[in-house]
């Protein structure tokens, strides 16, 4: 796979951000079997800081990011979160370039 240059800078922040830089959900479950339970629990709540922030900057994403009243969080929501932090960080390394 070729990675683009920003896919690389993307990549690069993802990490000064201390969150897993990953693109595919295939990625990230073995980046996170790689790490102890406690960098585990230290990424994940980055992660979970950065997807607030934005659910914060953007109130109309949680339409996705969060289940209805009543429901319980599901798979399509974690996959939206990650979806639309990584985005995040290609959109800023795209602006950076």
């Amino acid at each position: 796979m070729k990675m683009r240059k920003v896919e690389i800078l993307a990549k690069l922040n993802m990490i000064d951000s201390g969150i897993i830089p990953s693109f595919t959900g295939r990625e990230l479950s073995t980046m996170l079997e790689s790490l102890s339970a406690e960098e585990k629990r230290m990424v994940t709540r980055k992660f979970r800081k950065k997807w607030k922030k934005l659910l914060k900057r953007d109130p109309a994403l949680g339409t996705v990011l969060l289940p209805v009243d009543g429901e319980e969080v599901n798979q399509s929501h974690l996959r939206n979160r990650s979806i639309a932090v990584t985005q995040v960080f290609l959109r800023e390394a795209a602006k950076n370039t």
